[in-house]
């Protein structure tokens, strides 16, 4: 009965350590390679959501980490993952989607990260051909 115990607490304690630890360490987000006809160029850029030279609202201010990355293509697309924690993307992706939406940026949400897209000369077309692209390499890669 003892060694029972002693088993339970241990499973337990590495259960809350396992939780822990992703909570102070996000792992990084998945930035496909290809997207459709875009391919990333340079490499990614992370930070915490306070020193993120990228754009928050009331919502993403919570990220665990902001990146961005840039893809070649026609037109160039900027991406950039909110890292949220988990259940939170959906308050900041409603406010998005009931709100005015600036030309030329997308947002779309998997799981708990938000992704925005930005690119001044795309349409809504092909901002959601790309978040297609991005979301069955997403998908693929899980």
């Amino acid at each position: 009965m003892k060694r029972a115990l002693q088993i339970v607490i241990l499973a337990a304690a590495i259960v809350i350590g396992v939780r822990v630890w992703r909570r102070v360490t996000p792992p990084a987000p998945v930035f496909p390679q290809m997207a459709g006809g875009w391919s990333i160029v340079g490499s990614k850029t992370c930070a915490k959501p306070a020193a993120a030279n990228f754009p928050l609202w009331p919502g993403t201010s919570g990220a665990r980490r902001v990146c961005r990355a840039e893809y070649a293509g026609s037109p160039p697309i900027t991406l950039t993952i909110y890292n949220m924690d988990e259940g939170s993307a959906f308050g900041p992706f409603q406010e998005w989607e009931t709100g005015a939406k600036p030309h030329g940026k997308a947002l779309f949400r998997f799981r708990d990260d938000l992704y925005i897209e930005e690119s001044p000369n795309a349409d809504m077309n092909t901002l959601q051909h790309f978040a297609v692209a991005v979301l069955a390499t997403r998908v693929k890669a899980e």
